[in-house]
């Protein structure tokens, strides 16, 4: 489906909230592929997959970057290397395809999707110690791990049992996991339509949207109702419910980012159009929100699945030597007036 809107002037607000120069070193590119990224106080942690383009084996899949976004006294600098990364040592961080906070105990829970000496696993790091907690450690050994993409956990301000949901779990289910129980159970959706998506996950409240194009299997372990809530305004990466009961995402072939309002009908109409650049956004691998409640794109040169930045789109033309910002600010918030602007 087109994106059936008449767009104006779509300003992209410059962000340079991220330098990848201080990670050549570690033999880590400007123009690497990064699947995900989570932001904590004036930190950034990104999940870089060894697996996906020219990404290197030899090189850490999770790294922390400053975020300068985040406006305190005190300036967070460059960190050495984390630790526990090395390539076919099962016990070690193997490769980070998403990333998702439990905010209120300070740790990041990381989608480690494994290689072929190694399962998939979920692995938590400690954002306060600055370590990797060995006793957090869930092994989906039975889980398949091609097709594994994202992670979200629910938020949560009470210390309890946070669940955690992974997409594309194998029967395309979803996997449910309690994480202070260490233990995962499929989940099956029931709805009265014949597909449903499961490809990208995201939380806001007590609810959880999940999108993409596959076809639910017969078997699960568990089946809960879900509620179909309209067609997407074509194909899309990254997923994001704002503070304010938005929906984003951004579309593939559009070099579109776009919010949708919760409890509308999900056609072209009720779609904002946030950004649009074939410059600034050639793909968007996520979409998420920093401390302050503002949401950003985590910006790639290229798909996954193409590996190479294309130098035009119609009459945009890329320069070889440009340099492209990996973050880019969608919407601000502002807390005192709570609202988007």
């Amino acid at each position: 489906m087109h994106l059936n809107v008449i767009l104006v002037l779509l300003v992209v607000q410059n962000s340079k909230s991220l330098n990848l120069k201080s990670l050549e070193s570690l033999g880590i590119s400007g123009d690497s592929y990064i699947s995900d990224i989570a932001v904590y106080f004036n930190r950034a942690f990104l999940a870089i997959p060894r697996n996906i383009c020219q990404n290197n084996i030899s090189s850490p899949t999770l790294v922390e970057l400053p975020w300068k976004e985040y406006n305190v006294i005190l300036k967070s600098r460059f960190n050495k290397p984390l630790d526990n990364q090395l390539w076919a040592e099962c016990d070690n961080l193997q490769n980070a395809i998403s990333l998702a906070k439990e905010t209120i105990k300070s740790k990041l829970w990381i989608l480690d999707k494994g290689n072929k000496y190694c399962p998939a696993k979920l692995m938590a790091y400690s954002m306060l110690h600055n370590v990797f907690l060995d006793n957090d450690v869930i092994e989906l050994a039975k889980v398949p791990k091609n097709r594994l993409t994202s992670l979200v956990i629910e938020k949560n301000n009470k210390f309890g049992n946070h669940r955690a949901f992974i997409a594309n779990a194998g029967d395309n289910t979803i996997l449910a996991c309690y994480l202070n129980q260490l233990d995962c159970m499929h989940v099956k959706l029931l709805h009265q339509f014949a597909h449903i998506s499961l490809e990208f996950l995201s939380i806001s409240n007590s609810k959880l949207y999940v999108t993409g194009s596959k076809e639910l299997q017969n078997e699960s372990s568990i089946s809960i109702n879900a509620k179909f809530l309209g067609e997407k305004l074509g194909s899309s990466s990254g997923l994001q419910a704002d503070l304010k009961d938005g929906l984003i995402y951004y579309l593939t072939r559009d070099y579109a980012v776009v919010r949708w309002i919760n409890g509308e009908s999900m056609d072209a109409e009720h779609h904002d159009v946030l950004a649009q650049s074939y410059k600034r956004m050639p793909y968007v691998s996520r979409l998420f929100s920093d401390p302050q409640g503002s949401v950003y794109a985590l910006v790639n040169p290229f798909s996954p699945e193409k590996c190479v930045r294309e130098s035009t789109f119609g009459n945009d033309s890329i320069e070889d030597d440009s340099v492209l910002e990996r973050t880019v600010k969608i919407i601000k918030y502002n807390w005192v007036l709570d609202k988007f602007y």
